[in-house]
């Protein structure tokens, strides 16, 4: 404290104190509204924490407005009561009101603006945060805006630089696609199956078969099978999940052989995976993968293997039952 107010020539105490000495964060409510008669811009926000001892953040903020004519008015505030209220003269309605522009403030926040400013802020403000918030408020703005607009956001989506909007955009057009017509789908497909396949981050390559499989079904399977040979443990288990669910139980045993080579596998995720479809159809000779696979599982997914062990061995006979009954309860871990 001594060191940055001797830096900045300030006295420091106030910030200090609602930072480092008082708990809470601030948690902020911003809506703006546009006067017409007066041609002004009013911005509002509510600091609504609560709790003992939390304080009313004193703290400074950046607002960007940006103007029908692509002009930006950059504004630099100080939020110092539980409700803080500014005006800003403008001669028409703004396209965006960007409110902490920068994206540093250490709040959460909830922003009250039409779906029409969320989508101008994802093609017009220039940070990821910008189109992260936009893509998350959209995801609950079906029928406000176009199909055609609808399907722009989501190409646009889709060739994001960074991963995570790319795999934000597939995850989240599944809602508009549920409640829009055919056209949407039709023109995300093509992508969608490009980016389950060659996609350089595996996180997104799973939300394309993911997505491909709830909406393709057994149509996709190609894609599935070819994803079974991924260099991402994460892929290979959606592959599996997605080909056993598009086989039918007469080519179930063609199916165990293909997953055979997986038995080994040093991965919970694939495992678990092969563990559901043999759970289902494999015979006796599969317990020994059950035994097996007892070591190479975390704590975290225990439920999960007792589940699917529990339901390979309701449908063995008697003897194999006891069996691996008295495997499971020697199993320290299960104690």
């Amino acid at each position: 404290k001594k060191a940055m107010e001797e830096a900045s020539g300030q006295d420091l105490a106030w910030f200090f104190t609602q930072w480092f000495e008082k708990p809470g964060h601030p948690i902020l409510e911003i809506s703006h509204a546009y006067d017409t008669a007066h041609h002004l811009l009013h911005v509002y926000v509510k600091q609504t924490q609560n709790g003992e001892n939390i304080p009313v953040f004193k703290m400074p903020v950046e607002v960007d407005i940006y103007r029908q004519n692509g002009n930006i008015d950059k504004h630099k505030l100080w939020l110092k009561h539980s409700e803080d209220s500014f005006s800003f003269a403008l001669y028409a309605p703004p396209s965006l009101v960007n409110f902490d522009a920068q994206k540093i403030l250490l709040c959460r926040k909830k922003e009250l603006k039409p779906a029409t400013q969320w989508y101008y802020q994802y093609f017009h403000a220039p940070l990821l945060l910008d189109r992260y918030e936009a893509l998350n408020a959209l995801k609950t703005s079906d029928g406000q805006f176009s199909n055609d607009s609808a399907i722009k956001l989501w190409e646009s989506g889709l060739h994001d630089l960074f991963w995570y909007i790319r795999k934000k955009s597939i995850e989240e057009s599944i809602g508009f696609i549920n409640n829009q017509s055919p056209e949407l789908i039709n023109r995300l497909l093509p992508d969608i199956e490009r980016i389950a396949m060659i996609d350089k981050n595996s996180a997104v390559r799973v939300a394309a078969l993911s997505f491909l499989q709830d909406h393709e079904g057994s149509k996709s399977n190609d894609f599935s099978l070819k994803a079974l040979h991924d260099s991402s443990y994460m892929v290979v288990a959606t592959a599996i999940h997605n080909v056993f669910v598009n086989t039918p139980a007469s080519d179930s045993a063609s199916l165990i052989k293909r997953l055979s080579e997986f038995d080994h596998c040093r991965s919970s995720d694939v495992l678990l995976a092969a563990a559901e479809v043999y759970a289902k159809y494999a015979d006796a000779g599969k317990a020994i993968f059950f035994k097996n696979m007892s070591v190479r599982l975390g704590s975290n997914t225990l439920n999960r293997y007792l589940e699917y062990y529990g339901q390979y061995l309701a449908r063995m006979d008697c003897n194999i039952i006891s069996e691996n009954e008295k495997f499971i309860f020697s199993l320290e871990r299960f104690d």
